[in-house]
């Protein structure tokens, strides 16, 4: 198609919407436009403006040429067909579209850059639904933008932009199957109007490992001026997970997936309004050239996966304007109540820079299931790794506070008769190392935890254990080299402590304080304000039998090796790495 297409409103309707059906002989082939496609409103007593609703389905594949501008109200392409009412011509049920199973597995909707997607009306939207969706053009909506890859899907376009995305069967394409590489925009969003615009990227899997991957030169987002409204303005990259009322309210992968799990990548980009991600699996954000990857708002990622991290390489920055929440946090659940949480990383390499202007917080959290099965043990939860780690003269920066927390909470029973989970404690290690000039800054304070946490029993009889045990993680804080340096302006709050739950017939959970470390070796430098270290155990009091043991945990401060440095606390020092056995509270109970 290399005309123009028009679509108008005849006088006597207000508004219309239109599926155009194209499906060619071999109904595997593509169709491509190459021209002008406009969809507008007629007037009586006035020229003719952009409305109405235009869907295009084709099996094979949609191309949207380079040379392609669209002008309408609502948009959408698709490789499914959807459910038509021939009587009515209706194709959705009160605003809800059934993007039904594709015919050709794999198909795809591409646009092509040099592309133009318009729709200027307030409240309007695009939508690209197909098992392999990609945008290299220019997609400019007053409203939302929807990319979604998959085979089968249930979308409700709800007019103030909050969608609902119900992926019902997952994409049968395999590889990145949701790509940007060009530019996502359009106007701010006015609140006060009650419409909210949403950039929605949804991808759900079928049984093979499926990639978001926001490429290098990428920009998402509206208007720059919006970027601190969070409400109105939001990104959302969802990567197995459905969409509900234009939010990710659940960790639940989408119950239309299958095996496969879902991970998000970016390059190079720009993000000019706040940021919330989900993935099944990892999060990979990575800064490669001088074009950085730059984030205006807030940025809020869930990862699942074990190496997930945000990367600056040379001569590049990694810049985030608001908060950064970044978590691999696992909770455990009936099918599998054992809870390992994954693993979260920022890295500045030869040279690169992380700024960090906002409050930034890292989890590595595992929480188990509650057992609801009388004379079972909940489940335990295993905290994962936090890594900060400047190397070869890279620069990590916050301006304010830093809180990580890499801890392991035992399962809580649901009802009497159940032991409490055990919980261990992660990893967290912040790291200055290689040629010299690399930095971990922050201008305020650090808390960091690697706590283990078992919970209390509720008397289960046949279990050996009735309160969780808990063992605390590491920390470790190293500045290894000349001239590479840890420097903290506020306080330094650092545990890796255990305590173990309470029992109530059988005996309590043991726990065993973990380890921390501040290490200077070879002229690095680590100057702290005031700084406190604990890993210390506390084990869990008993109400009928034996109480829980405690063992106290490691606390080292080194500074060895050649050259001038050294760790230097300009305030006060408290560290503390003692042991408290719990208690026999009842009559023929014992202590730890």
């Amino acid at each position: 198609m290399g005309t123009t297409a028009t679509f108008q409103n005849d006088f006597n309707n207000s508004d219309f919407a239109v599926l155009n059906r194209i499906v060619p002989s071999g109904s595997t082939r593509p169709v491509q436009f190459n021209g002008t496609v406009i969809s507008q409103l007629q007037q009586v007593s006035a020229p003719s403006v952009a409305g109405g609703t235009v869907f295009f389905y084709s099996p094979g594949g949609i191309l949207i040429g380079g040379t392609s501008v669209f002008d309408v109200g609502n948009l959408a392409l698709t490789t499914s067909d959807l459910a038509y009412d021939a009587a009515s011509g209706a194709f959705d049920t009160s605003g809800s579209y059934v993007f039904q199973p594709v015919t050709v597995p794999g198909s795809q909707v591409v646009v092509s850059a040099g592309a133009q997607l318009n729709a200027t009306v307030d409240g309007s939207y695009i939508a690209l639904v197909a098992p392999s969706v990609v945008n290299n053009g220019t997609i400019d909506v007053n409203g939302s933008a929807a990319l979604v890859a998959a085979d089968a899907a249930t979308i409700t376009f709800a007019p103030n932009g909050l969608f609902d995305i119900e992926v019902n069967s997952g994409t049968s394409a395999t590889g990145a199957v949701a790509a940007n590489n060009g530019t996502i925009t359009g106007p701010a969003a006015v609140t006060a109007g009650n419409f909210f615009h949403r950039v929605y990227m949804v991808a759900v899997p079928k049984n093979d490992a499926i990639t978001m991957a926001i490429g290098a030169g990428s920009s998402l987002g509206f208007d720059i001026a919006g970027a601190v409204d969070e409400i109105g303005n939001t990104i959302i990259l969802s990567a197995g997970h459905d969409v509900v009322g234009g939010n990710l309210p659940s960790a639940a992968p989408s119950a239309g997936g299958g095996s496969g799990t879902a991970s998000i990548v970016g390059g190079d980009g720009t993000f000019t309004s706040a940021v919330l991600a989900r993935a099944t699996d990892t999060i990979n954000l990575e800064a490669n050239s001088a074009a950085g990857l730059d984030f205006a708002g807030n940025a809020t990622l869930y990862a699942t996966g074990v190496n997930s991290s945000i990367t600056a390489n040379a001569g590049s920055i990694a810049s985030f304007g608001g908060s950064l929440l970044f978590s691999a946090s696992v909770d455990g659940t009936n099918a599998n109540p054992n809870a390992q949480a994954g693993g979260v990383a920022l890295r500045a390499h030869d040279g690169g820079a992380v700024v960090l202007g906002g409050d930034v917080e890292l989890s590595a959290v595992g929480v188990g299931a509650p057992s609801m099965l009388v004379g079972t043990t909940s489940g335990s939860g295993t905290g994962g790794t936090v890594l900060l780690e400047a190397l070869n003269g890279g620069e990590i920066s916050f301006e304010t506070g830093l809180v990580i927390d890499a801890g392991g909470i035992g399962g809580e029973p649901s009802e009497a008769g159940i032991g409490g989970g055990s919980g261990f404690g992660g990893s967290v290690t912040l790291i200055s190392s290689g040629t010299t000039g690399s930095l971990i800054d922050l201008g305020a304070d650090l808390m960091i935890s690697a706590d283990g946490s078992g919970a209390f029993g509720t008397g289960c009889v046949s279990c050996t254990i009735d309160g969780g045990s808990a063992v605390g993680g590491t920390v470790a804080l190293q500045a290894l080299g000349t001239g590479n340096a840890i420097l903290v302006g506020g306080l330094t709050t650092l545990s890796a402590d255990a305590s173990s739950g309470a029992g109530q017939i059988n005996a309590s959970g043991s726990a065993t304080g973990g380890s921390v470390a501040f290490s200077a070796v070879n002229g690095g430098s680590m100057t702290l304000l005031d700084a406190t270290a604990t890993a210390s155990a506390f084990g869990g009091s008993n109400f009928g039998t034996v109480a829980g043991n405690a063992t106290g945990g490691l606390i080292s401060m080194t500074a060895s090796g050649t050259g001038i440095g050294g760790v230097g606390i300009a305030g006060d020092l408290t560290l503390q790495a003692d042991a408290f056995g719990g208690s026999g509270t009842a009559v023929g109970s014992g202590g730890g």
